[in-house]
């Protein structure tokens, strides 16, 4: 998906270069603006990432400079810390957070304001609409997002050219004081045929503490009565501390389906708590007794050990971890 998204990048540069341009509308029809002397410039969305990253511990690659104790956390061929912190496996934080990245570059490639605050698109590939009522988020994400609606102000809509069956829907607001974000996507899987994958990202941004709160779900149909699906929130406070919470769901976790739950917070200057639970198979009414880790980490994942002091209760709360209930079971929808 990194790489769809990069290409489609490098082609909204080229559509912008001949852009014919669309005043915002009450409905999804778009009007070409003509000649006319409004300065627009390039809509220009906060950092939201950037925020995150201040906040999160530091991407995780293996080996680190960490003990050989931390074992399943850092260790083997799939370690924990490669799910929740890494840049490789789709689940984990830092896939997430490039990925809306590219999103959000693409948005800010195709969207131009002027003074007045009238946007500008190419007709050829977007409309523009003011969104007037809420926006009502599906039963599938309601409790992973924790609101069954969102005010947002601008959705601006639009279709590979390259690629019809791809949709991407970006609902937003932008004023003095938040940057908020909701963007869907559902398309064929880069590189992999027959497969077809849905997402959701909600993410909202603090222009006055600079506190950010990302939320997303996911959905990989692979054609075969087999899915991916995996869930995250991440929060970040002003004293630069994180909450973070991700499960993911495998119809094949060795030998049965599963679902592996991450859930933690605190300093990653200092020292933050993670906890790793798992279901198997995934709709086990209870946590699978032998991958049960408690892990203290201090800056670069050093060993703190495995005794969570009480004061990190609610970083680590067990009833708030994501399960099976909180899962995508079908592509997703657009809430647009």
């Amino acid at each position: 998906m990194k790489n769809y998204h990069a290409l489609w990048s490098v082609l909204l540069v080229v559509i912008i270069l001949t852009m014919l341009g669309c005043s915002s509308s009450d409905d999804s029809s778009s009007n070409p603006i003509g000649n006319n002397d409004d300065n627009y410039v390039t809509v220009n969305f906060t950092e939201m990432t950037a925020m995150v990253k201040k906040a999160a511990p530091p991407v995780f690659t293996a080996p680190v400079a960490a003990p050989a104790d931390l074992e399943d956390w850092s260790g083997g061929d799939y370690p924990l810390l490669s799910k929740v912190f890494g840049e490789d496996e789709p689940m984990s934080l830092y896939s997430n957070l490039t990925n809306l990245d590219e999103i959000i570059d693409m948005i800010e490639q195709v969207l131009q304001v002027d003074d007045s605050g009238n946007y500008l698109a190419d007709t050829t590939y977007a409309t523009i609409t003011n969104l007037s009522v809420p926006t009502i988020i599906s039963d599938a994400a309601a409790d992973v997002f924790e609101f069954t609606s969102i005010d947002l102000d601008m959705l601006v809509s639009f279709t590979p050219p390259e690629n019809g069956q791809a949709v991407y829907d970006f609902g937003f607001t932008l004023n003095d004081s938040t940057q908020t974000v909701l963007t869907f996507y559902s398309g064929p899987s880069y590189g992999q045929s027959g497969t077809v994958e849905s997402f959701l990202y909600y993410a909202q941004a603090s222009l006055i503490d600079s506190t950010v709160i990302i939320k997303g779900i996911f959905f990989k149909d692979y054609g075969d009565q087999t899915s991916a699906r995996w869930v995250y929130d991440i929060q970040t406070t002003i004293d630069t501390t994180f909450s973070y919470r991700m499960s993911w769901y495998a119809d094949n976790f060795g030998d049965s389906s599963g679902l592996g739950c991450i859930i933690g917070g605190g300093n990653k200057s200092t020292e933050f708590a993670m906890k790793y639970r798992q279901f198997r198979p995934a709709d086990s009414p209870t946590f699978d007794d032998y991958y049960n880790f408690d892990q203290m980490f201090g800056p670069n994942y050093s060993d703190l050990g495995t005794s969570i002091s009480a004061s990190y209760d609610d970083y680590t709360d067990e009833n708030s971890i994501f399960t099976l209930s909180d899962m995508p079971t079908v592509l997703l929808t657009s809430p647009f």
